[in-house]
């Protein structure tokens, strides 16, 4: 894959200018993607600190360079947040719509929540039957069939940890 430059991406005619609906040209969110990619670009482990405002574009600035870095060694990258809603956000929206302005046709790409957003069945054997009866009565059944033990996969119904963005097969979910 021949990699385009972050300024060819990110500028005001560039490629996301002109493929994602409702993109905003940002110089320091070109700026900050060029940091990026020149930072996993070394390959020496060397760590970046960044800090911009809300509004700047962090995330689209830290998942592009990441995607094609990614693609071209082959190599994971994580992404640690704060919050599910970021998380859910990056996996459901950003990067399925960045794939696609990219013109990846696959990246693998999970999600996983913390242990307080999983129900192990053994606790939930400890919580008592009629507060555990209560729980599978307003989930649908959720408690008794789940795959991954997501509490969120409750209203979702997709239920892999992971998953490709197009082709492919998903690996199967671990035990949490």
């Amino acid at each position: 894959m021949n990699r385009p430059s972050m300024k060819d991406i990110f500028s005001e005619n560039g490629l996301l200018s002109r493929s994602l609906p409702g993109f905003e040209y940002r110089p320091q969110q070109e700026i900050l993607a060029e940091r990026v990619m020149s930072c996993l670009d070394t390959g020496d482990g060397s760590v970046l600190l960044a800090e911009a405002p809300t509004g700047t574009g962090k995330t689209h600035a830290l998942l592009v360079p990441s995607i094609f870095w990614s693609l071209e060694n082959d190599k994971q990258v994580l992404f640690l947040t704060s919050g599910i809603p970021l998380q859910e956000q990056i996996v459901n929206r950003d990067l399925p719509d960045l794939c696609r302005c990219l013109g990846v046709e696959e990246l693998p790409f999970g999600l996983i929540k913390g242990k307080q957003n999983y129900l192990c069945r053994l606790r939930g054997k400890e919580i008592g039957e009629r507060e555990l009866l209560s729980l599978a009565a307003s989930s649908g059944g959720w408690y008794s069939r789940p795959r991954t033990g997501r509490s969120s996969s409750r209203t979702t119904t997709s239920s892999s940890p992971t998953r490709p963005l197009r082709g492919g097969a998903s690996p199967s979910p671990s035990t949490p």
